[in-house]
């Protein structure tokens, strides 16, 4: 199964399309999907799945630090292709805060 098949099995089995994501962490995913920096809102959680669980293997807590999150970031194809300020400005903070979502709803990734 890949990453972006186990985000959707993961939502769908948790009941929670968007994992409690708040709006504003949305309208900032749909600015990504729109600057075509993810093709929609399913793309962008399979990457997310996928950077979380690098984390969780590498040893982070459940909630990563932004720190944590910035430089398993970093490393991502999707990363490099975006605008550096683009990527400490929204996408960090915006994975920083969707991972923490996922900690609290212990998607036991």
């Amino acid at each position: 199964m890949d990453f972006k098949n186990l985000a959707n099995a993961a939502m769908a089995a948790a009941g929670k399309p968007n994992l409690g994501i708040p709006d504003a962490d949305l309208k900032i995913v749909d600015e990504l999907v729109a600057k075509g920096n993810f093709k929609d809102k399913s793309d962008f959680m399979a990457f997310a799945t996928t950077v979380y669980t690098e984390l969780r293997a590498s040893g982070a807590s459940a909630q990563p630090t932004q720190a944590q999150v910035s430089q398993a970031v970093q490393n991502t194809a999707v990363a490099q292709g975006m605008n550096p300020q683009d990527v400490q400005e929204k996408l960090t903070p915006l994975l920083t805060s969707v991972f923490t979502s996922m900690g609290k709803n212990q998607m036991g990734f």
